[in-house]
């Protein structure tokens, strides 16, 4: 989500559990693969064990976040059925 911060231009990233509570919320100038992964390593960092699935929109940048934090096996671009 984008919103305006000072005049600035910022990108809201949040993480919701399956039950639509906010786990985590990160506030960057950027939207790229840099930005995703500050915000799955602060996510997973945070959680007691590792989990069995993440699902992610259609940014390519949480692939290639996925990919360079050694998640990709548990990654699911698309929606929460």
């Amino acid at each position: 989500m984008v919103s305006t911060i000072g005049g600035e231009r910022v990108w809201t990233w949040r993480a919701v559990h399956h039950e639509g509570e906010v786990m985590d919320m990160v506030v960057l100038k950027r939207r790229d693969t840099r930005a995703a992964l500050r915000l799955l390593r602060r996510l997973l960092h945070n959680q007691r064990v590792e989990p069995e699935r993440t699902v992610t929109d259609g940014l390519k940048s949480y692939a290639s976040a996925m990919r360079k934090g050694g998640h990709e096996n548990c990654h699911r671009p698309g929606h929460l059925q």
